[in-house]
């Protein structure tokens, strides 16, 4: 069955309790699609690892040199 088809099938199958309100399109597709690892709606694709290494001692030293010069003003 393809994704199409088993979204209208969890449709269907929701309204077909009494008093039911239709679910969303956002909500039948986390239902269906399963949401994926790492993303966060409206942030995208979490950072690679690569940003979240630690700053080399060069770039240590020139943010403190920065700061220092804001420091002077």
């Amino acid at each position: 069955m393809g994704k199409w088809q088993e979204m209208l099938r969890v449709q269907d199958k929701h309204c077909s309790t009494p008093d039911a309100q239709p679910l969303t399109e956002e909500e039948i597709s986390k239902m269906v699609l399963k949401p994926r690892s790492g993303y966060k709606k409206g942030l995208g694709m979490r950072p690679s690892s690569s940003l979240r290494t630690p700053a080399s001692s060069s770039t240590t030293q020139y943010i403190q040199q920065l700061e220092g010069q804001i420091d002077e003003l």
